[in-house]
């Protein structure tokens, strides 16, 4: 799930990190032995998700639908699939597909269930007979409204874990930067030709750069009571069409750094905003994860780098943690095993680990070695 707030766009449609992974996503199946990403897009109405896709949807392989059942795509794009004339489908609104009957949205979530991810071999119905193997992306969006709606069916059937989220919202500054350009031109839709290649191209991803997945992976795969390895899947291709993006046959740590910010990931946030050179990640129980930083901070800016994070993100452990922090006068964080809780291990790393990431470890070390000696 990636989640970002939009402070610096223009317009609607300059929403350069929701056009990063649309191209991405519209890159994926054209990257040899990996998976085709599948992006399902949330935001409130008004945010600009069809005017965006709309830039891309005269890209080669891209077929653009606006309504569709599983017996049309199976009619009219199957075929195109099966020819490689079509690699890509793209729903800019997915609820108008579902306001249907109970049956055919029963019936059109399933289909796009197999066909992203094990592919349409054989389909024998009333009305359709189908048996030649094929599978496609998909492209669609929902507004945060809608998908709180229909999360705990589709969680069910392992329909959201299919695809990569990507969620995001204005700023009032930003919305305000909005109207005023909708004031002077309204609303422009510019469209984006990608250059892609014409046969599969290989990208190499080193082990050291997809080892560092795993966590996050995991960590997602937990949200829908799974284990992440579709998650991890999903990223290795992600990984490598940021590469072919960027010119490049080997993933290197830039496009890692991109992947992060594309994951909304609020320790890269937070050390990009403050400075604070880099991070580790410790894991101390189920769910719960704590951020120790590179750079030394005073007392009174590490509750500004605190408060900072817990406002935006709205995670409401780090509101709870918090106050307890302020009443305490001083951080703390659990070194050894603690009732039925592990000791806190380590998970990612990132950046620079020179000052008080080292200065941690050692005091964590000393604190591990101590506590041995006693029990």
């Amino acid at each position: 799930m990636c989640n970002h707030t939009e402070k610096d766009c223009g317009h609607l449609i300059s929403n350069t990190q929701l056009k990063k992974i649309i191209e991405c996503t519209l890159i994926s199946p054209y990257i040899k032995n990996e998976k085709p990403i599948s992006l399902l897009i949330v935001a409130k109405a008004e945010s600009g998700k069809t005017s965006t896709m709309k830039m891309y949807r005269q890209n080669k392989g891209v077929v653009y639908v606006t309504d569709c059942t599983a017996y049309g795509i199976t009619r009219d794009i199957l075929p195109k699939i099966v020819s490689g004339e079509v690699k890509t489908i793209m729903i800019p609104d997915l609820i108008t597909p579902l306001s249907k009957s109970t049956k055919t949205r029963q019936s059109f979530v399933a289909f796009l269930n197999n066909l992203i991810e094990e592919g349409v071999a054989k389909i024998t119905t009333y009305a359709t007979v189908w048996n030649k193997d094929c599978n496609a992306n998909v492209i669609t969006a929902v507004t945060d409204e809608e998908l709180r709606d229909a999360r705990h069916n589709w969680a069910k059937i392992g329909f959201l874990s299919r695809f990569v989220l990507f969620s995001y919202s204005y700023s009032i500054s930003t919305i305000t930067k909005i109207l005023n350009a909708y004031s002077e031109h309204g609303l422009t839709i510019k469209p984006v030709e990608l250059d892609i290649s014409e046969k599969q191209v290989e990208i190499e991803l080193p082990k050291e750069i997809a080892d560092k997945i795993d966590p996050i992976a995991m960590k997602i795969g937990e949200k829908f009571k799974l284990y992440g390895l579709r998650a991890k899947i999903n990223f290795r291709s992600l990984l490598k069409a940021l590469a072919y993006r960027n010119g490049k046959q080997t993933v290197s740590d830039e496009e890692f750094r991109e992947f992060l910010e594309l994951a909304g990931f609020w320790a890269l946030k937070a050390m990009k905003q403050f400075r604070l050179g880099g991070f580790i990640v410790l894991n101390s129980s189920k769910r719960c994860y704590h951020v120790v930083f590179n750079r030394s901070v005073s007392w009174s800016e590490n509750l500004h780098v605190v408060a900072w994070v817990s406002l935006l993100s709205k995670n409401r452990g780090i509101l709870r943690w918090l106050p307890m922090q302020c009443i305490k006068e001083s951080s703390t964080l659990r070194v050894s095993s603690k009732g039925g809780k592990p000791s806190p291990r380590i998970v990612f790393r990132f950046g620079k680990q020179d000052d008080q990431v080292r200065r941690f470890l050692e005091s964590r070390k000393k604190i591990k070695k101590l506590v041995r000696l006693l029990s």
